[in-house]
């Protein structure tokens, strides 16, 4: 015969018939509480119904979406979550704010953003204003990584020839100038520099050619036998690193701006590589993935080479995902009060959560499927009959977050921090219907969001222009050309 149900448990459930997590955590834990310390009441019995009623007493209706943190599923029978599991993803989730809890949204509510005071941004203009050419490339490479590439190119080269190569500080210096120097001049071959009918003096008196293909073919920054197994393992780009540490080192000097915007850039390559990535819709989809953070004035002030799992090793972010990990890694070295700008392969709820806690500000394009359900945005159908222009602002119950949907010949989500539809200006879009332009209403956060997300482009635009025509079979030379890609960035 069945026990009697605890009358403990009774006091818990109270007069629910089940619990939900997100809702009921703390009672939740009283439950997890009672069978830790083994002090219940309810007796234990050989009927494998009653024991599966007992099983059930913690259960999850249909209508609970997968994020809640206890399931029940057909396919896992009488294998239950073990109390520890459990346990720890209750703790979590109280560490998280909102994870759990299911919020409510509140449509064409106003918004008030927080206010996060930070330091303020100097102007990186007049603190680099004189500067030359020469200036710009030794922020990011000075005469001690020169050297360092000195002694680990003849290193290398008495080992596999068993002579010195010979190179000095002011060779390699001249070399790297040559090729800054190429991609400015973009010859479609290399020995055209060379060549008596295109000749370029400037190249050809300072180095002959077979010893600019000798350096180019034996340049090293590493003594590959100083590297551990395990740092080979753990940093897929150890061959290049120290000449990455030193740009990226150029690039943390630079004053942070209040504002920044976070993207994707691609350095094109298309040899054998473990780290190469395609990423479709780019100008040059095939290469290695590199997020980079950039001021509106299209200067880098922080990279990271992707190269898999061991891009953002913090397992406190992995949850987040790939794109929102990025934008965590390189807002470590942003201010409070930074408003950081990136598009829809990054902007995540958890992640506008996590930023905010940081007191800092996010916005960006969102993907629909990221918006959370309870938001109830319009359909494409719906706005598409409304017209060009409409637009609509939902606001979460505790205010910290507002998705934003505009229309214009498709529908256009965002989400933000800090800036919602007010104060809406009016844009000039071409009409194929009417085949002219026409003015289409347009609310504050999309202005801005274009305004601000154009320091990426004109990265992008800048490194194109010089990029470096020759192609090459090795990703180590493709890596090393971040120094010039640096370099090509400045506009002053």
């Amino acid at each position: 015969m069945a026990a009697a149900r605890d009358s403990r448990l009774d006091a818990i459930f109270a007069n629910k018939r089940v619990l939900r997590p997100g809702e009921d955590d703390e009672k939740l834990e009283q439950i997890l509480q009672l069978i830790a310390n083994d002090d219940s009441d309810v007796e234990m019995s050989d009927d494998e119904n009653e024991i599966e009623n007992m099983d059930n007493l913690v259960q999850r209706e249909d209508e609970i979406n997968d994020e809640d943190l206890v399931s029940s599923s057909d396919e896992e029978g009488e294998d239950r979550i073990p109390l520890s599991v459990l346990r720890e993803k209750l703790r979590t989730a109280k560490q998280t704010p909102n994870s759990s809890q299911r919020q409510f949204w509140r449509r064409n509510d106003t918004f008030t953003p927080p206010n996060f005071e930070g330091p303020s941004s100097e102007c990186s203009a007049q603190l680099r204003d004189g500067w030359t050419a020469k200036s710009y490339f030794a922020m990011y490479l000075e005469d001690d990584m020169f050297q360092k590439v000195c002694d680990c190119t003849n290193a290398r080269y008495v080992e596999l020839k068993g002579v010195s190569l010979r190179l000095t500080l002011n060779e390699i210096k001249h070399f790297f100038g040559i090729i800054c120097l190429m991609s400015c001049l973009k010859y479609p071959r290399i020995r055209m520099y060379w060549a008596k009918p295109t000749r370029v003096a400037a190249i050809a008196d300072v180095m002959t050619r077979d010893r600019f293909f000798s350096l180019r073919s034996n340049l090293k920054v590493v003594i590959d036998g100083s590297i551990s197994e395990e740092k080979r393992r753990y940093d897929k780009f150890w061959k290049v690193r120290p000449i990455l540490e030193a740009v990226l080192q150029g690039c943390l000097q630079l004053p942070r701006e209040k504002v920044v915007a976070v993207d994707e850039q691609m350095i094109p390559f298309t040899g054998t590589c473990q780290m190469k990535q395609f990423v479709r819709g780019k100008p040059n989809p095939e290469g290695l993935k590199n997020f980079v953070v950039a001021a509106p004035d299209g200067l880098v002030v922080d990279f990271e080479l992707y190269q898999g799992k061991n891009t953002f090793p913090d397992d406190s972010v992995k949850r987040l995902g790939v794109g929102p990990s990025a934008v965590v890694r390189l807002g470590r070295t942003l201010f409070p009060g930074t408003h950081v700008y990136c598009d829809r392969y990054f902007t995540t709820i958890p992640l506008l959560e996590y930023l905010r806690q940081q007191k800092k500000y996010c916005t960006g394009t969102i993907m629909k499927s990221r918006v959370p359900a309870a938001a109830h945005l319009t359909s494409d159908k719906m706005m598409a009959k409304i017209g060009r222009g409409s637009s609509e602002q939902i606001v979460r119950q505790d205010g910290e977050i507002v998705v934003v949907q505009w229309y214009d010949l498709k529908s256009v989500p965002l989400a933000s921090t800090r800036l919602g539809i007010q104060p809406s200006d009016e844009c000039k879009r071409w009409s194929k219907k009417d085949s002219k332009y026409i003015q289409v209403a347009r609310p504050y956060i999309v202005a801005k969001y274009n305004d601000c997300m154009g320091g990426i482009d004109l990265i992008d635009r800048m490194i194109s222009y010089y990029r470096i025509q020759a192609r090459s079979k090795k990703w180590t030379s493709v890596a090393s050309r971040v120094p010039i890609l640096r370099v090509a960035e400045t506009r002053e």
